[in-house]
């Protein structure tokens, strides 16, 4: 079948005859990161506190013990995502995410002989760290930002559910295997699992970049919008990316939404416990913030194409502030379920919002590098919360000063949001039309 153009004939003969544009091959891109970061952060991240019970059961292992498996995986992710960042903007997108699945094929499918708790947090630390990261937001983001200028937020906005949707599904499907069988033949399953769901879409599906197809990005037929980095010209290093002030006035905004909303999320069920909610009640407010994220994921992605992202980001930040001040009186249980809802749709506006700023502001061709560079200083922060707020709360036998502390944190760092370059889009309306 002849091509023309780039495209089969026989497609460009259906195009004619319906007068409508063939799907952009992007989009399937957003499809695969969709599925790579649902799996990887489903099985992975959301799991976890499904196979500690097991886990401490089988080694007689302490709480302590248990919680390293997964802290080590934070640790070792952040360590490694300056050095892979690069890669993930100069080498193939394909080999890096199938590598990722491999990394968590055989994490699990090794978890499964261990004998001694330390093999498991071994497990965590080498095979299922690498895997966060190649599924994960730093080869998802890169990839659909190198694919979409005018819809990128959409994109990111879409790929982006990907998490909270793993988290929606994957546990109790993990809770099942264990009943039915036991945490070793769980994690031969989710294996298994991540090979067939995810391997096939990386390996056939992903392009690097639309120029390997014969395409321009999506919205290439209007002019995008240029990198603020532009005048710095090209690929940037390491060092000169660190001395940036944008890159401080992103991250740090960003890094005390996701602190906050990570401590949050871990101190939910206790919280509303000792509100007065039963047992029933209080994870309801978790399945609540799940379903929640994966809107505000999509409403912020398009809120991001069409409003300046700093204004944008504020938005978000004062939602989750708003739900923070509810919290922090202390309601009955629709209130609450209420503040859950806006803190759930809030926090699933963070992480495409952050991604728009990044190939906004450094461009695509340093978005794996700047991402890369963001993570070690995320991880403090992150890893600092909800420690913090489980000491107040054990001084003060109360959440009050803990929602606080977070809510004039996270207004100290919108203001930082004011020292970034303006960072808007123009109205898809008034770009000419994709033939």
């Amino acid at each position: 079948m002849a091509a023309v153009g780039g495209q089969p004939k026989l497609m460009q003969e259906l195009q004619a005859v319906s007068g409508r544009p063939s799907l952009f091959y992007g989009w399937w891109l957003v499809l695969v990161t969709l599925i790579t970061q649902g799996v990887g952060a489903g099985i992975i991240n959301f799991s976890y506190s499904v196979m500690v019970v097991p886990l401490e059961q089988e080694f007689h292992a302490s709480r302590f013990e248990m919680m390293l498996g997964i802290t080590c995986c934070l640790v070792f992710s952040s360590l490694l995502a300056p050095w892979l960042g690069p890669k993930a903007d100069r080498g193939s997108m394909r080999t890096l995410m199938a590598t990722g699945v491999t990394f968590l094929a055989l994490g699990f499918g090794v978890m499964s002989f261990a004998t001694a708790v330390w093999q498991v947090v071994l497990c965590y630390a080498a095979f299922m760290s690498v895997a966060q990261l190649l599924l994960g937001p730093l080869t998802a983001s890169t990839l659909v930002t190198r694919w979409f200028t005018t819809r990128r937020g959409t994109a990111l906005g879409i790929a982006a559910m990907g998490t909270p949707l793993g988290g929606f599904l994957f546990p109790p499907l993990m809770q099942y295997f264990i009943t039915a069988f036991d945490w070793r033949m769980a994690s031969r399953l989710a294996a298994v699992i991540a090979l067939v769901v995810t391997l096939p879409p990386v390996w056939l599906l992903v392009v690097n970049r639309p120029g390997d197809k014969g395409l321009d990005p999506e919205g290439g037929d209007a002019p995008p919008p240029a990198s603020v980095h532009a005048a710095s010209g090209g690929q940037l290093t390491a060092r000169s990316v660190l001395q940036r002030q944008d890159f401080w006035a992103i991250i740090l905004p960003v890094g005390v939404s996701l602190a906050v909303l990570t401590a949050v999320m871990n101190n939910m069920v206790p919280y509303a416990l000792g509100e007065g909610l039963t047992l029933s009640q209080a994870t309801g407010l978790i399945a609540i913030v799940a379903v929640s994220t994966m809107v505000g994921n999509l409403l912020f992605g398009v809120i991001a194409d069409r409003m300046d992202l700093r204004l944008a980001l504020a938005v978000s930040i004062v939602c989750v502030c708003v739900a923070l001040v509810v919290f922090r009186s202390g309601h009955s249980v629709w209130p609450l379920r209420v503040a859950t809802l806006v803190f759930g749709a809030s926090a699933g506006g963070i992480v495409p919002l952050w991604s728009a700023m990044v190939g906004r502001v450094f461009g695509a061709e340093n978005f794996g590098r700047v991402r890369g560079l963001m993570s070690p200083v995320l991880m403090p922060m992150t890893m600092v919360a909800s420690p913090l707020a489980g000491f107040i709360f054990d001084q003060t036998r109360s959440y009050q000063m803990v929602f606080d502390i977070f809510i004039v944190a996270l207004a100290l760092s919108a203001v930082l949001l004011t020292g970034l370059p303006r960072m808007g889009y123009h109205p898809i309306a008034s770009r000419p039309r994709m033939p």
